[in-house]
């Protein structure tokens, strides 16, 4: 009937302004936005906008907005070389002390710390590391050491065994059956 129909129009107009304010957020999370910058880009007042963003998102318009700069920062420490103080900039932050207090509070750990947990150099990614055959046992020489069993014919195909030791370079996936 008319007013079910209305109320599901009403409905999707919602989630498509919702929508709208976080493809915004999203594209301009480098910058210092204001939650009445964004409503003024989806064509509602602050207030409105602040409660339907919470009725609809589940979180307030702040705390989403800093998990995306969270999960920015957090792809740029994982993938990249560059240096907290510019990822701290490049995800909207001014003051590197406060943005290093509130990636410890979203994450448990200090940015510089995260990058050593999940960056590419902890799986081998950026460096070469020389592996020495011992056995089924691979030794994998570089900044931290492990020991996999790994079978002959997985040994000699994934990892191109010339001899008895080898390079994994970056890129190099090895999967340990």
């Amino acid at each position: 009937d008319y007013v079910e129909e209305m109320s599901r129009r009403h409905e999707a107009d919602t989630v498509r302004t919702i929508r709208m304010a976080k493809q915004y957020i999203q594209n301009h999370y480098s910058e210092p936005i204001t939650q009445e910058e964004v409503s003024g880009a989806v064509g509602l007042s602050a207030a409105y906008f602040s409660a339907l963003f919470k009725r609809v998102e589940g979180e307030g318009f702040a705390k989403y907005l800093i998990g995306v700069r969270m999960e920015q920062a957090k792809a740029l420490l994982r993938e990249t070389n560059i240096p907290v103080s510019k990822i701290c900039q490049q995800v909207g932050y001014n003051d590197l002390k406060h943005f290093t207090r509130t990636f410890e509070k979203a994450t448990g750990v200090k940015p510089t710390v995260y990058r050593k947990m999940y960056g590419e150099e902890r799986f081998g990614m950026k460096e070469e590391y020389h592996l020495k055959y011992i056995s089924n046992r691979v030794l994998l020489i570089g900044a931290i050491t492990f020991f996999y069993f790994v079978e002959e014919a997985v040994r000699n195909v994934l990892l191109g065994i010339h001899g008895e030791e080898t390079v994994l370079r970056a890129g190099f996936y090895v999967v340990v059956a």
